[in-house]
């Protein structure tokens, strides 16, 4: 454990995993597997849903330890930028058959196979996205005086009496796309809880169009999941395996209690799948039928049935390949333009948050050190932990 450089041994020992952080878990599962000193060390996706510190802290640790020990790894993962941070020789893989194989660098740098050359494109897009010099679109205000679709004010959250938010205040536009993004154990998933009316806050006040979000009766709330949505991170995790898209997407409707009847509901259903892109040959199928990214579309139809005026997407693009994330993110800034609603991106992969968001805050360890338009943070970023992460973000030109 001393090896993988895990910090106050004795206490993680007596751990339980849900007790310490996801990179401590992954540095112990690496720990396992070195115990009985293999030669060879097979790592599948060991970095995906790692922050970019934690993962460029993993990539070390393989590459040194592996190294020290002689031991040979194969790097499996859907990230480029990881695999090249790691493997001297590099094989691409699709649809179970092995298309490109090579030298790692003359591979990413002049790909032969259309696939692997879309795949290099993808996350070239995303990088620059993280150089991007001009402010996106305008922001759309709402007329008059009307209060703002979301505001904090001087919020602060406990877990077990350990303090996890603490004097948040946040202000979100009417049509705004707004990105949090911070390391992991930053907030992030308890800030979005809070959005959501999914845990209440210790101190201060969360409200929805001016409303309190803490003193809502039963038919404020109902109007509320009605206008406000989430989609989730992993879309294998986040659908229900035993229901049809159909019942699935039409959950929403039926709970909430906004059809009068089955033909209205299954236009709606058949709308929004429409949206989304997908065919109506998907209504009788399972989740199981169809890709990640599929199965993404189908969570955002999902959100989308209700006419939201705020999607909050935790995590939404980071379980997919970079040519899926891609897809997903453009079928969001079409959504966002012709939905004309709030989106509020929550990740820690920051080319994706710049990507799509007008506006990023930056969260560490429960505290937002910076507020700013994405093009400027991303350009001349203030805080020194803005910076690190701006300089931590993984692409093929790093």
């Amino acid at each position: 454990m001393e090896e993988v450089q895990l910090a106050d041994i004795r206490r993680i020992v007596r751990s339980l995993p849900s007790e310490i952080s996801g990179g401590q878990r992954q540095r112990a599962a690496i720990a396992l597997a070195l115990a009985p000193s293999p030669r060879l060390l097979i790592a599948d996706e060991p970095t995906s849903s790692a922050d970019a510190q934690i993962q460029k802290q993993l990539i070390e640790l393989m590459r040194e330890t592996a190294k020290a020990r002689g031991v040979a790894v194969l790097f499996i993962s859907h990230d480029v930028a990881a695999v090249r941070k790691i493997a001297g020789r590099i094989l691409v893989m699709r649809d179970g058959g092995i298309v490109e194989s090579g030298d790692t660098e003359a591979v990413i740098n002049r790909p032969q196979h259309e696939y692997t050359r879309l795949l290099i494109k993808s996350v070239r897009q995303l990088d620059r996205a993280l150089k991007r010099e001009r402010p996106a679109a305008g922001i759309q205000q709402p007329p008059g005086n009307e209060p703002r679709i979301f505001e904090l004010t001087d919020v602060a959250f406990a877990y077990r009496k350990k303090d996890v938010l603490g004097n948040i205040n946040l202000a979100v536009d009417w049509g705004e796309s707004l990105g949090i993004v911070g390391e992991s154990g930053s907030g992030k998933s308890t800030l979005l809880f809070l959005l959501l009316r999914l845990a209440k806050a210790r101190r201060g006040s969360v409200s929805f169009a001016g409303k309190s979000l803490a003193g809502m009766d039963r038919n404020a709330v109902r109007d509320f999941r009605m206008r406000v949505q989430p989609v989730f991170q992993d879309p294998f995790l986040s659908l229900d395996p035993s229901q049809k898209v159909a019942g699935i997407i039409g959950e929403p409707l039926v709970s909430l209690g906004l059809v009068r009847n089955r033909d209205e509901k299954d236009a709606r259903i058949r709308r929004v799948l429409c949206r989304v892109g997908l065919s109506e040959d998907a209504l009788p199928r399972h989740p199981a039928e169809f890709s990640g990214g599929q199965r993404q579309r189908i969570a955002l139809a999902r959100a989308l049935v209700t006419d939201p005026e705020a999607l909050i997407a935790d995590e939404a693009v980071s379980a997919l390949d970079v040519i899926t994330k891609i897809e997903i993110l453009n079928l969001l800034r079409e959504l966002k333009k012709t939905g004309n609603f709030t989106l509020i991106f929550v990740s820690h992969d920051l080319p994706a948050v710049a990507y799509i968001a007008e506006r990023i805050v930056v969260l560490d360890r429960g505290e937002i050190i910076e507020d700013a338009p994405a093009y400027r943070l991303l350009r001349a970023p203030v805080h020194p932990r803005t910076r690190l992460l701006v300089e931590s973000g993984f692409t093929p030109d790093g």
